[in-house]
């Protein structure tokens, strides 16, 4: 990745919603331990859904950890402009809309 939309692009299909690459993993996870319950086998589908909560709370925060980092990216190449003398009260520029967290799941 050698460009911030190229990293975006990544992380989307890494992380994001729908049925990006950790969605999936998710999903297989929870359909092994119905699986297993099925067969006969709780301990390992307590196991199956154990870790598919690990991997939901760590999405959760390479989301936020990504999210954080896609903004501060953009406030180092998008500075505030110059300011240039008002006849009236100065008024602070709108900090950069940071991207949209996603909800915990």
């Amino acid at each position: 990745m050698r460009t911030t939309a190229e990293f975006q692009a990544v992380a989307t299909a890494v992380l994001g919603d729908g049925h990006s690459a950790l969605s999936e993993l998710h999903q297989f996870l929870e359909t092994a331990a119905e699986w297993c319950e099925r067969n006969h086998e709780p301990e390992i589908a307590e196991r199956y859904r154990r870790y598919a909560e690990q991997l939901s709370e760590l999405g959760d925060e390479l989301s936020y950890l990504t999210d954080d980092h896609l903004a501060d990216t953009y406030r180092r190449t998008h500075p505030s402009a110059p300011a240039q003398p008002t006849s009236g009260p100065a008024a602070a520029p709108a900090p950069p809309a940071a991207p949209a967290r996603r909800p915990s799941r």
